[in-house]
């Protein structure tokens, strides 16, 4: 697979015209990896849900990874780009955040980036966006190229774990039964004293958790009081200034600040 060819916008055709664009390809691949996954994507199930021949794709693109690699950077193109407001840090989490919604919304982006060869133009836009969010921290720029690589694989491999666990589990009450019986199964193993870094980390977490937890609560509860204190403008107003995380996670978000803590 040539880059070159790969992402130039001049495409010879040999023959009669195409029947369709490259891009509706990739657009009916993309939605066949989302309902599918990367196990069912193959160029025939992708002519099918084209209405075309599978030979007939290899008009567009060279191969199924060549296909993967438009997948990507298409569905790249979707993430949302924070405004630079100068604060780097809270910008930069802005942009995992913006990243880990993307990754959600396509759950076999995550593992289809560990084999991804090369940067197309939306992942180049998105990459260079993202390092000029880092412009005031004062880093190299080198050292803002790696704070970006630093951040956004903590980004792939959470989502990538969530994904998995969610695939693994299945069903709601699966997972639900699971998360239950695991928390009970590591609770009694740290009770034993066999393992105690990890259960003092274990408590402490927890106690975070429950500290944020609260503050959660406190804060929906004030936020209930002055909004039955105030007019439908100001209600309005204070919704805007408390609003919540796009979305929120404690443990991503803990792990989020302290990663991003150590930079600069």
């Amino acid at each position: 697979m040539d880059p070159e060819t790969l992402w130039s916008e001049r495409r010879n055709h040999r023959g009669r015209p195409p029947a369709h664009t490259r891009e509706a390809v990739v657009a009916t691949a993309i939605g066949v990896a989302d309902a599918e996954g990367l196990s069912g994507l193959t160029m025939r199930a992708v002519a099918t849900a084209l209405g075309s021949g599978t030979m007939s794709l290899y008009t567009y693109v060279s191969e199924r990874d060549a296909l993967l690699e438009l997948m990507i950077d298409a569905v790249t193109g979707e993430q949302e780009s924070p405004t630079a407001s100068g604060d780097w840090r809270a910008d930069l989490a802005a942009f995992a955040r913006a990243q880990r919604t993307l990754l959600r919304g396509h759950p076999w982006l995550p593992v289809a980036l560990t084999g991804r060869r090369t940067l197309g133009p939306n992942a180049l836009k998105a990459l260079d966006h993202g390092l000029a969010l880092l412009e005031p921290s004062g880093l190299a720029p080198s050292e803002r190229a790696e704070a970006m690589a630093l951040v956004s694989g903590f980004v792939v491999t959470y989502i990538g774990r969530e994904v998995a666990e969610h695939q693994a589990l299945g069903r709601a009450g699966d997972a639900r039964q699971f998360s239950e019986s695991n928390a009970r199964y590591l609770a009694t193993a740290a009770a034993s004293g066999a393992y105690p870094h990890l259960a003092a980390a274990m408590a402490d977490t927890a106690a975070k958790e429950a500290k944020e937890s609260k503050e959660a609560k406190e804060a929906k509860a004030t936020k209930a009081t002055n909004a039955a204190r105030t007019t439908r403008a100001a209600e309005k107003n204070t919704a805007a200034s408390t609003e919540q995380l796009p979305d929120p996670d404690q443990a991503f978000e803990r792990m989020l600040a302290q990663l991003i803590s150590g930079l600069g």
